[in-house]
């Protein structure tokens, strides 16, 4: 296929292309090639890892998808023993993905996911923000990549870094942002640059320059989104019972393994375990006003020193727990907050099973409630689109006149089983896209990460990897 004849550029609160400014939104998928954030993960493994190759670029265009987010380590390019120096195999390699984007007919956002200084996130630790190099060494090296590819139409935009967390600074990020941007223009004045907020901070910002594309990313509500992987049952989404649980609680009294919810401050419950921790098995059980009953969770503890390897998928049943994520609540019981999960007014919820060494009574439940200030949020569209607008600054940017990108969202692939709802929370999510006319990326094609539309782990995505539930939304929505 022929590359695209003009760059796309943001024009007052969208993206247009072409010399009649037709209107485009950026909707595709990441594409991992960041070692997952491992400051050891050689270069060579991340160039040869069975993630993605020309059949998955034709596979995202086939979704009806327009642009895959490219997901970078720096030293892809940069030599990490020979600063402000690049790898020749890594501009080859680069191209090659721009090659293989334009021969299936899907843009390529350029995302510095794993800088110098080391992939950050809301629990980055490093030295980028506090030590002046790793900032010179990315600057210098957004200068060479735009110098490189800046009459390079089927690169959609530069992103310039992803997940920024400054730990409490954002002008420093602010700052410079605005630096990088102009170091940029000072080699290409057409491509489009991507802005993310400070991950942690979430405070939006404009900076001077007219071709800018602002981001954040959206797993809204993370315990839902990550259920089955690092949470349980998280409740069904589109019921306007179910709660969103909150981030935080105020315990209740240890009750005992049955509970009928009948007071509004309660969001929530949390599985209690006394004895031995390790072995232990049980299930906890829902039964609503008239009688119906679900199992919302199995769970296996494990030993402390084995948790489940991250090589194979987390199962949902039984969902393998670590006994060392279990800590003291009271003298005798033990606590998993990884395990609370959301509670509907008038059901009767049951803990049952087996703990080694205790004839009976070694399981419980104690309530989860809301803190002063915080209230019923019902796990449904409209919640989330409040919260799309006012905390993560989606009105912040359209009283700007500024356009959106939503670089990653996405949500476990257990939530598009037994009813929990995943396949609305996605159709739902795209509309929401669409009415506001923001560009969007989904976390993650493959990999091995618990988000994967492909759970390809270490083998080339194939169709029995395939999330087939969250495909068929994609091929509705977007076709």
């Amino acid at each position: 296929m022929p590359a695209p004849t003009s760059y796309i550029r943001a024009q007052e609160d969208h993206l247009v292309v072409g010399a009649d400014a037709t209107p485009v939104r950026l909707i595709g998928v990441n594409f991992p090639a960041y070692g997952w954030g491992r400051a050891d993960c050689p270069r060579q493994a991340i160039m040869k890892a069975r993630n993605f190759r020309d059949a998955d670029y034709r596979r995202v265009a086939a979704l009806g998808m327009n642009v895959v987010r490219l997901n970078l380590a720096y030293h892809l390019i940069e030599r990490a023993d020979h600063p402000f120096h690049y790898h020749a195999d890594g501009w080859e390699w680069l191209d090659a993905q721009i090659a293989r984007a334009r021969a299936a007919g899907v843009y390529l956002i350029l995302d510095m996911h794993a800088p110098q200084g080391g992939y950050q996130a809301p629990d980055y630790t490093g030295d980028f923000w506090d030590n002046p190099e790793p900032r010179a060494r990315l600057k210098a090296l957004w200068v060479e990549i735009a110098r490189r590819y800046r009459t390079e139409t089927q690169v959609a935009a530069f992103s310039l870094l992803n997940e920024p967390c400054t730990r409490g600074r954002n002008d420093l990020w602010v700052t410079y942002a605005q630096e990088v941007v102009n170091a940029i223009r000072t080699v290409d004045a057409q491509h489009l640059i991507i802005v993310e907020q400070d991950v942690a901070a979430m405070i939006p910002f404009v900076l001077d320059d007219s071709n800018l594309l602002y981001e954040f990313h959206c797993y809204e509500p993370w315990r839902y989104a990550a259920q089955f992987w690092r949470y349980g049952f998280q409740g069904r989404y589109g019921d306007p019972r179910t709660p969103i649980l909150p981030w935080t609680w105020v315990e209740g009294d240890v009750c005992s393994e049955r509970f009928t919810v009948a007071d509004a401050r309660i969001a929530g419950l949390m599985p209690l375990l006394t004895g031995e921790v390790a072995g232990a098995s049980f299930e906890v059980i829902e039964r609503d006003g008239d009688g119906a009953e679900a199992v919302l969770m199995r769970v296996r503890v494990t030993p402390a020193q084995t948790p489940p390897a991250g090589t194979t998928p987390v199962a949902d049943d039984p969902l393998p727990i670590a006994a060392g994520l279990w800590a003291p609540t009271t003298a005798s019981w033990r606590k998993c907050e990884r395990l609370a999960f959301p509670v509907r007014q008038g059901c009767t919820y049951v803990i049952c099973g087996a703990v080694p060494g205790v004839q009976r009574g070694g399981l419980a439940l104690t309530p989860l409630m809301y803190k002063p200030g915080d209230e019923f949020a019902p796990l449904i569209r409209t919640t989330i689109e409040a919260r799309l607008l006012h905390e993560y600054g989606l009105a912040f940017y359209r009283e700007h006149g500024a356009p959106v990108n939503i670089g990653e969202y996405g949500v476990s692939p257990h939530a598009f089983k037994r009813d929990r709802g995943g396949a609305q929370w996605l159709a739902d999510r795209l509309d929401l896209y669409a009415q506001y006319g923001l560009s969007a990326q989904y976390w993650v094609y493959s990999g091995a990460a618990d988000f994967a539309l492909y759970d390809n782990r270490n083998h080339y995505p194939a169709p029995h990897h395939a999330n087939t539930q969250a495909l068929a939304v994609f091929q509705e929505w977007l076709h």
